[in-house]
């Protein structure tokens, strides 16, 4: 039976639109029991070496050859067509996004030859989707925060989508940090007040650190010079209620309580320190006075997770004043960098450095204080020491949109 005949038959029984191309010829015996329609075309096709191509609900047949010729003829012209169609101009302002972060994003996809793989040393990323022509150009406007695109409308258009995927606010993470000095009496009895409301056994993540409050552990106990966290399940109110008593029973002070707002995935720091001043000799310029920074430097990366919680990329430098040389103090230099995942508005808290305070009073009564022999019974010398540790409370929370953009 003729190839063409076969195919007419397959068409009237299944109702579909079949076109046979003129230089599908030939005969074909087969015998063919409960097979579906759309098997047995298949079985006729790869028997004399033919393709289909659907379009719309026409299904057009033809040799495998005819149809690769034909689709690389209409890709030239398809080709020939965008190359001779007109370059227009486009202004796009962004509300977000910088236009000079979105031209790179441009350029970079059109040096990556339109998705073909670009991989470099140190990257395997495959390359982007071309997105400007080899026609097309576009320059940035800082100024007003606009890009100027010279380019077939085609591409413009699939720039435009490009932005609108992009261009959106960025959420806001406020962060806020309580610098407080305190006793270690007081760091232990807070350690065993907090473990004893917070909600579970919290984990800590990242690095090899344990947590300072987690069960009430003795703080007075590490190791000078080292840093210790723990996570809190603890309201403001009763934070702040915590701090102020320490400072009105004088076991403590808050050094400082700086709130700073920084975007997802954003760094942020806050600094607070002091100068030192040591002594330098050169042969053109004798002795000098300079100074050296001794400096508290809390770096904080927010990323807010698709959950609504927030982890937390942590930078501590701790400086403080050292042995005191011939040329000046000595700076010595405490580091932590570690990750955190916390609950909105959790606190983090950061705590293991330690200062010991040394005083000596000396007291004698006026002139009965210096009499021989009996002196001694006029005057008292007291020698004191203490232990202080110096505690970082971090609270990230998560800024609503429209509270954002009030402030």
């Amino acid at each position: 039976m003729e190839v063409r005949r076969v195919l007419q038959l397959l068409a009237d029984f299944t109702g579909i639109n079949m076109v046979a191309s003129d230089t599908v010829q030939g005969n074909i015996t087969l015998r063919l029991k409960d097979v579906p329609w759309d098997q047995a075309l298949d079985i006729i096709m790869k028997t004399k070496n033919l393709d289909k191509r659907r379009n719309g609900n026409v299904i057009w047949i033809a040799p495998v050859a005819e149809l690769i010729k034909s689709e690389e003829e209409e890709a030239k012209a398809i080709a020939q067509s965008i190359k001779l169609s007109p370059i227009q101009t486009d202004y796009i302002q962004l509300s977000y996004a910088k236009s000079a972060d979105v031209l790179k994003l441009l350029e970079d996809s059109r040096d990556s030859k339109g998705g073909e793989s670009n991989r470099t040393a140190g990257s395997d990323s495959l390359a982007l989707e071309s997105l400007l022509s080899a026609r097309g150009s576009a320059v940035s406007d800082s100024r007003t925060n606009t890009l100027i695109i010279n380019d077939r409308q085609q591409n413009i258009d699939k720039i435009r989508r490009m932005i609108d995927l992009l261009d959106v606010a960025v959420k806001q993470v406020m962060v806020e940090a309580r610098i407080v000095t305190a006793s270690t009496d007081f760091s232990r009895e807070l350690g065993i007040k907090w473990s004893a409301k917070k909600l579970g056994n919290s984990p800590v993540w990242g690095g090899d650190f344990q947590p300072s409050f987690d069960l009430g552990v003795d703080l007075a106990t590490n190791t000078a010079g080292t840093f210790n966290f723990g996570l809190l399940k603890i309201s403001d109110y009763m934070l702040n209620l915590e701090l102020s008593a320490l400072q009105a029973d004088g076991h403590g002070e808050v050094l400082s309580a700086p709130k700073v707002l920084t975007g997802d995935k954003q760094k942020a720091y806050i600094l607070r320190g002091t100068e030192i001043p040591y002594q330098t000799w050169s042969a053109t310029e004798g002795l000098k006075t300079e100074f050296r920074a001794a400096n508290l430097k809390l770096e904080v990366t927010p990323s807010i997770t698709p959950d609504g919680k927030v982890q937390m990329a942590l930078k501590i430098e701790k400086d403080t004043v050292g042995t005191l040389t011939s040329v000046g103090y000595l700076i010595n230099t405490n580091e932590l960098e570690t990750n955190v995942l916390v609950d909105d508005g959790e606190t983090v808290v950061l705590g293991g450095i330690f200062d010991d305070i040394k005083q000596n009073q000396y007291e004698k009564v006026p002139f009965f204080g210096d009499l021989p022999v009996v002196g001694a019974l006029f005057k008292n010398n007291t020698r004191s020491s203490a232990q202080t540790e110096l505690l970082i409370f971090v609270t990230p929370r998560i800024v609503n949109d429209s509270v954002s953009r009030n402030h």
